[in-house]
């Protein structure tokens, strides 16, 4: 019985946290309405701590595409936006790999 238990603990786990993204609002925060409404925020912000924003973000982007939260699409077209083409691609790749590699 332990056994069994401890097998499906990881399965559990993952079921708890996307449970958790999805009654805390924060599918809601990710939307491109809301993103567009919050925009020069999220640019000062990047401006004025560069280093957190893009950690911050990779570990947002790893987190969702572990949970397999459906938010890859708005979280890509984010970080192109907040950080530009190719230092944006470069994160989302790293987050995206780091997040499958994950599982």
């Amino acid at each position: 019985m332990k056994k069994n238990l401890i097998r499906w603990l990881p399965l559990l786990v993952i079921v708890i946290l996307i449970g958790g993204a999805w009654t805390s609002g924060l599918m809601e925060q990710l939307s491109l309405e809301s993103l567009k409404a919050q925009r020069g925020q999220l640019l000062d912000f990047v401006a004025a701590h560069p280093v957190l924003s893009v950690t911050a973000f990779m570990g947002l982007y790893i987190t969702a595409v572990a949970l397999s939260l459906p938010v890859a699409t708005v979280l890509t077209l984010l970080g192109g936006f907040l950080f530009g083409r190719w230092l944006g691609t470069a994160i989302i790749v790293l987050g995206a790999t780091a997040g499958a590699s994950l599982l």
